[in-house]
């Protein structure tokens, strides 16, 4: 007879159970944690004084070579706070060695932070505009190849393309929420010198503008996003109503083409850009004419608006940009430099420097404060026509002629 025998085994005893648990829990808090410190990103470096700065500087001419290159290293790794340091080092310094030295690590610190970021390729002519989404997120080009395209920043690839069968995009504009973009039209074609508004998110045409009678040159909305200006070849600024598309107001003067448009922080205000060698401001509520900039000795060709509302910058085909007063109508400041006409301009954030397009390929970046050219980006090989800011001020995208769109890294 076979008689099997079953082993059984003693529930565990509660208190052993609870130790375990405990136990266990412990151990993935521990888990976490460290996986938390790996992926977590390492702490900023303290920036360093004007003490530790001068200190390294000085140790580029020590005769121990690892205390020359240790002392580069340092510089190097510090990176912005330490480029205006070395380039007056470069200049001023006494040690004809630490200049040298202080001149290799500026140029190769300039180089690594300042420069083209990328290059949004696709257009088959010249690109008259460039906008960015609020989000800083997204761009949009508005060209002469009769398409508006709607790129990922980040990538550099294209998201959607919007076609006009007729005629060029001149420019374009994204709504202050995001949601839309406003592009303007060239005159050729029967769908010519119109606005018209796009919703982003399934790229349909929303609502068309009509009353320009030549091509529309430029487009800007209100802050609150309910209205929008327009500016034509046919010498009129307009102002619509976003929601309906109805026409609220004309602003007539101009005497030739009007080139450009920009609206005050406020939305008070829009100032215009003409051929006929001025800039207007233009209370948007009333329809007058509160000021008007006439210094060019040539074409007006762009307008930008400063942060605080009490500033303008001017382009022309005079070659200069031009930095007023929009209280007492005097001009500032006259920025010379450029070697072809002046096209675009914008405040840097801080309303002490701005940054230039032109004919002659370069966007510039300027000191308003004293008028000194502070750095030049080449890359684009035919003339740049337009130029914005991302909201921090650390990069600028520019629209140039060679078809191409361009991401560039300016600092702080």
């Amino acid at each position: 007879m076979r008689v099997c025998c079953h082993r059984t085994t003693a529930a565990p005893h509660p208190r052993l159970f609870g130790r375990l648990v405990r136990a266990l829990l412990a151990v993935a808090v521990i888990l976490a944690a460290v996986l938390a410190a790996r992926s977590a990103p390492p702490p900023a470096a303290e920036a360093p004084g004007p003490g530790e700065l001068a200190r390294l500087i000085e140790q580029l001419g020590n005769e121990d070579f690892d205390r020359r290159e240790a002392a580069g290293k340092r510089l190097d790794k510090i990176g912005e706070p330490a480029l205006e340091p070395l380039r007056k080092a470069a200049q001023n310094h006494a040690d004809a060695e630490v200049r040298r030295r202080a001149a290799d690590l500026a140029a190769a610190l300039d180089k690594r932070l300042y420069g083209e970021v990328r290059a949004f390729l696709g257009h088959t002519s010249g690109i008259w505009t460039v906008a960015l989404s609020p989000d800083g997120k997204r761009l949009v080009t508005a060209s002469d190849d009769r398409t508006m395209r709607l790129w990922d920043v980040d990538t550099g690839k294209e998201l959607r393309q919007f076609v006009d069968p007729d005629t060029s995009v001149t420019c374009a504009v994204f709504s202050p929420d995001g949601r839309f973009v406003l592009c303007g039209n060239g005159e050729t074609g029967t769908s010519g010198n119109v606005l018209r508004l796009y919703d982003l998110e399934n790229g349909n045409l929303v609502r068309t503008f009509e009353r320009h009678n030549q091509e529309v040159c430029g487009v800007a909305f209100v802050p609150d996003g309910t209205q929008c200006v327009s500016v034509s070849r046919d010498q009129t600024v307009r102002l619509w109503d976003v929601a309906s598309g109805e026409e609220l107001r004309r602003f007539a003067g101009h005497t030739n083409l009007v080139r450009n448009v920009a609206v005050s922080p406020d939305g008070k205000r829009a100032l215009s850009a003409s051929f006929d060698n001025t800039v207007r401001l233009w209370d948007l509520q009333t329809g007058e004419e509160l000021l008007r900039l006439g210094g060019h000795t040539d074409l007006g060709m762009g307008v930008a608006c400063a942060p605080d509302g009490k500033r303008a910058l001017t382009t022309s085909s005079d070659r200069t940009v031009r930095l007023w007063d929009l209280e007492s109508g005097k001009e500032l400041r006259s920025l010379t430099g450029h070697t072809g006409i002046t096209y675009g301009a914008v405040f840097m954030p801080d309303g002490r420097r701005a940054l230039s397009t032109s004919e002659d390929g370069t966007v510039r970046l300027w000191d308003l404060e004293s008028g000194k050219e502070l750095r030049k980006y080449e890359g684009h090989s035919d003339y740049v026509r337009f130029i914005v800011l991302s909201r921090d001020g650390r990069f600028a995208f520019s629209a140039g002629k060679d078809h191409t769109a361009r991401m560039w890294s300016v600092g702080k």
